[in-house]
């Protein structure tokens, strides 16, 4: 995932990225703003003074130590009743979503306006059958 982190921008006072097994919306990962600094970094030129605004996570089951790399866990889910597929103990079939959320903008106190943020991108990569 890339984009603009909100709060390096003074749109948002905290903001965090989530990943979600669904349909159940079981939460599998969170990073938080704290943790952008310096994660779009290499994607820049050297100097850009757009990077401190930005953030680039990468999102998977298995990070080693792969910096600016959120790692999804099974958590809870291997006790949970869940039907069907989103179980996120069976990895290749889980069903992912994920969110961003930006809260309280420091000048009005309530989240940022949609028309004044840009919107978070993300690209998929996934083994070939």
């Amino acid at each position: 995932m890339h984009n603009v982190n909100h709060t390096a921008t003074g749109k948002a006072s905290y903001m965090n990225l989530n990943a979600y097994a669904k349909p159940s919306q079981l939460a599998i990962g969170s990073v938080f703003d704290t943790d952008f600094a310096q994660s779009a970094d290499a994607y820049l030129p050297s100097g850009d003074p757009a990077a401190s605004q930005m953030f680039v996570y990468k999102i998977s089951w298995q990070c080693g130590d792969e910096p600016f790399c959120l790692q999804m866990t099974s958590g809870d889910c291997a006790r949970l009743q869940l039907n069907g597929p989103e179980h996120a103990a069976d990895r290749a079939n889980t069903q992912l979503a994920f969110a961003t959320r930006s809260y309280l903008e420091p000048a009005t106190n309530v989240g940022p306006a949609f028309t004044e943020v840009v919107y978070h991108r993300m690209i998929k990569f996934s083994p070939r059958p």
